[in-house]
């Protein structure tokens, strides 16, 4: 619900949405890819969330891609690899964010791509986030196939109006009071992250409560101007 929706995201959204409420029935997998900073591993944690609240009684793992390979190490030297496995293959829904990082890694890639078959089979929920789409990652080919056998989604960045929506949703959370100018102003001048906007936001706040002061143009360039990006 914190999740601000536009006309870049409304798309996979929905689709998230219809992973939540329905796991291992609607898209399966769905893989979410886009730059840094749009809110996949908010999308990502939000399905987790939902599912959890709604759906008591299934298991659910969220996990890096990095915290999974460090996992396996772990196993392998304790040559407890099977319990590794029994876990993950008894899981109803597995949330994995950044696969980027199986790439050039083939045994780590191979342990993975076994269990999420044996998932896949099972008609256990996957969903898996990353910088680019499957084809452009430098993983096998039998993994890319797996990965695109569901919904494959795009994130954008997000429109003018979404990032002053997000703006003004996150100074409410944080109590600052910021004028639609001046959240327009800032959404003009940082455009390509999400999380830069409420790194901005946090930014400006403090500022303001320290130094008592309302959130203007001037200010914003004074203590924002080196995050702003340009045209």
């Amino acid at each position: 619900e914190n999740f601000i929706e536009g006309p870049s995201n409304q798309f996979i959204k929905s689709a998230a949405l219809g992973v939540a409420a329905r796991p291992g029935k609607s898209y399966n997998p769905l893989f979410i890819h886009g730059g840094v900073g749009l809110g996949k591993t908010h999308l990502l944690h939000g399905i987790g969330h939902f599912i959890q609240k709604n759906h008591k009684k299934l298991r659910i793992q969220c996990i890096t891609t990095e915290a999974f390979i460090n996992d396996l190490v772990f196993h392998l030297r304790n040559k407890s690899v099977d319990k590794m496995k029994r876990y993950f293959r008894g899981l109803d829904v597995l949330l994995v964010d950044d696969i980027q990082f199986l790439q050039n890694r083939l045994n780590f890639e191979e342990e993975f791509c076994n269990m999420f078959e044996t998932l896949i089979n099972q008609n256990k929920q996957i969903v898996i986030t990353s910088d680019k789409p499957p084809g452009q990652l430098q993983l096998s080919e039998r993994m890319i196939a797996r990965m695109e056998w569901g919904l494959v989604a795009h994130m954008g960045t997000p429109d003018l109006e979404t990032r002053v929506a997000i703006l003004q949703h996150k100074a409410e959370q944080t109590g600052l009071n910021l004028p639609s100018q001046t959240a327009f102003y800032i959404a003009e001048h940082i455009y390509n992250n999400v999380r830069q906007l409420e790194g901005a936001i946090n930014r400006l706040g403090a500022y303001c409560r320290l130094m008592q002061l309302n959130p203007t143009e001037e200010i914003v360039d004074s203590t924002l101007s080196e995050m702003f990006q340009a045209p």
